[in-house]
C-alpha cells in the first residue's frame, strides 16, 4: 500500500504502527488454559497478554494467593507453526519470568529452572524450556509457585506472577522493530534542518502498513538497522552523527529495597549475593564500572562477610565501583521531613567517611560526597531544597548537596 507522504500525520502514523508491532511480537505466545492446584483442589486459570513493567507478557485473569500458600501451575504447550509471522519448527523455546515468589519451573519433568537461595522474587529471566520445538504438542509446562510470607492480592494478584514464551528468531523480529521504532523516534525528535525533517518523512513512509505477512528477511530490508542502512534507515544516516555528538554513560547499579516483601534474612542475601556477582563482573571485565547506592549495604557487607567487604573496597580504591551516595538508604525524598532527610545524609556520610558511629564501617569516598543519588524516589518535597539544594547542572534522579560540602569541610 502507498503511503501519503504529504500527510502530516505520516510519522505519526508510521511510529503508532511500529509500536504496535514492537508490543505484538515482544508479547511472543503464551498458554491461554492452565491448571491450578493448591493440593487440595484443581481449578483452571486463563492468561492473557497484558502489559506489566512497560513489557508485553502473560498475565493471568484470576490469580490470588494467600501468605505462606504455595501453587502447582499447568500447561500444555500446543504451540503453532508461525509466531507473529515467524516459523518456529526446530527452534529452541525460551521462557521469561517475572515472579513476587519464588519459583521451580519443569518441563515434562526436567527442571529447567530454580531459585531456591535467596527465597525470594524470581526474574527477569530467560530460560530455555527445550532444544527444538515440534509441530503442534510440545509436553507441559509446569510452575511450582512456593510458599512464602509474601502475599500474591491486590494489585499484585495478575503482575506478581507473570511469563511469555518466545525463540531466538522472534526475539531478533523483535529487535528489528523496537530499533526501527527507537530510530525513527529520534529522528523525529533531533531533526531541526529542512533537510533532516524531509528525511524522516521519507523514512516514515518506508514503513510497512501491515508485518504480519513479511518475513523477517523482508522486515530487514524494509527497515535496516545500525549496521544496514536500508529502506527506512538509508533515510536516516544523519542520526548517526548527531547521536555521537552526545556521550552517554552507562553504569550498572544495584537497586535493593531493604524493606519489601521479604524478610531482611532475605534482603541480607540479596545484598551479598548481587555483591558477589558483581566482583565476578569485575574480573571478567576490566572496563566495568558500578554503583551501589545506600551506606546500608555496606554496613550488612562488612558486618556479614569482612573478606567480601575487602574486596569491595579494593575496587572503590580502583575508582571502578563508585558509592555516588550520601543516603544510609535509598530513602524516598516525597514524604519524609526534612529532619528525616538531613538524618539520612548525616548517617550515611558517618558509614561512608568511617567515622564513629554504631557500625565500623569505612568506605573510601569523601572524594563522592558531593553528590546525593535518590534513584527510587517517588518525588521531591517542598522541604528537599532546604536539605539538597539543586544543582546548577541538574542530573537524572541526581541533586548536588551543599549540605554534604559542609560536612566533610569543603
Amino acid at each position: 500500500m502507498t503511503q501519503d507522504t504529504s500527510s502530516p500525520n505520516t510519522v505519526a502514523a508510521a511510529l503508532e504502527r511500529l509500536h504496535k508491532a514492537v508490543l505484538e511480537v515482544e508479547g511472543g505466545w503464551i498458554p491461554t488454559v492452565w491448571t491450578c492446584s493448591d493440593g487440595t483442589a484443581e481449578s483452571s486459570l486463563q492468561m492473557s497478554i497484558g502489559e506489566a513493567a512497560f513489557q508485553q507478557v502473560g498475565m493471568f485473569d484470576e490469580f490470588e494467593l494467600a501468605a505462606h500458600g504455595a501453587l502447582t501451575l499447568r500447561a500444555r504447550l500446543d504451540l503453532p507453526e508461525t509466531i507473529h509471522g515467524v516459523p518456529i519448527s526446530g527452534e529452541a523455546l525460551q521462557l521469561t519470568i517475572n515472579s513476587l515468589r519464588p519459583v521451580d519451573i519443569f518441563h515434562d519433568g526436567r527442571r529447567v529452572f530454580g531459585d531456591h537461595l535467596p527465597v525470594v522474587a524470581s526474574g527477569p529471566a530467560l530460560i530455555d524450556v527445550l532444544p527444538a520445538i515440534a509441530p503442534g504438542e510440545n509436553g507441559e509446562l509446569r510452575i511450582d509457585v512456593l510458599a512464602t510470607a509474601t502475599p500474591l492480592d491486590g494489585q499484585w494478584a495478575t503482575s506478581g506472577l507473570t511469563i511469555h514464551l518466545t525463540t531466538p528468531s522472534v526475539r531478533e523480529r523483535f529487535r528489528l522493530l523496537d530499533l526501527a521504532h527507537a530510530r525513527l523516534m529520534l529522528a523525529s525528535s533531533f531533526a531541526e534542518t529542512e533537510q533532516q525533517k524531509a528525511s524522516v518523512l521519507a523514512a516514515a513512509s518506508l514503513v510497512p502498513g501491515t508485518f504480519t505477512a513479511m518475513t523477517t528477511a523482508a522486515l530487514a530490508t524494509a527497515l535496516g538497522d545500525n549496521n544496514d542502512m536500508r529502506g527506512m534507515s538509508s533515510h536516516l544516516r544523519w542520526l548517526d552523527e548527531v547521536l555521537n555528538s552526545y556521550r552517554i554513560h552507562c553504569v550498572g547499579h544495584s537497586h535493593i529495597d531493604l524493606a519489601w516483601l521479604w524478610t531482611y534474612d532475605d534482603t541480607r542475601e540479596v545484598i551479598l549475593r548481587d555483591m558477589r556477582s558483581v566482583l565476578g563482573l569485575f574480573d571478567d571485565y576490566p572496563e566495568f564500572r558500578f554503583t551501589h547506592s545506600q551506606a546500608r549495604g555496606y554496613a550488612e557487607v562488612e558486618a556479614s562477610e569482612p573478606q567480601l567487604f575487602a574486596r569491595i573496597r579494593d575496587r572503590i580504591r580502583e575508582g571502578r565501583l563508585e558509592p555516588a551516595t550520601m543516603q544510609w538508604v535509598e530513602a524516598d525524598a516525597n514524604q519524609p521531613g526534612g529532619p528525616a532527610q538531613a538524618r539520612q545524609l548525616a548517617e550515611g556520610r558517618l558509614v561512608l567517611t568511617g567515622q564513629p558511629r554504631h557500625t565500623t564501617t569505612s568506605v573510601p569516598c569523601t572524594r563522592h560526597l558531593r553528590t546525593c543519588r535518590q534513584p527510587a524516589t517517588t518525588g521531591q518535597s517542598g522541604r528537599s531544597n532546604g536539605v539538597l539544594p539543586p544543582s546548577r547542572e541538574p542530573r537524572l534522579s541526581e541533586r548536588r548537596s551543599l549540605l554534604a560540602g559542609l560536612l566533610v569541610g569543603r
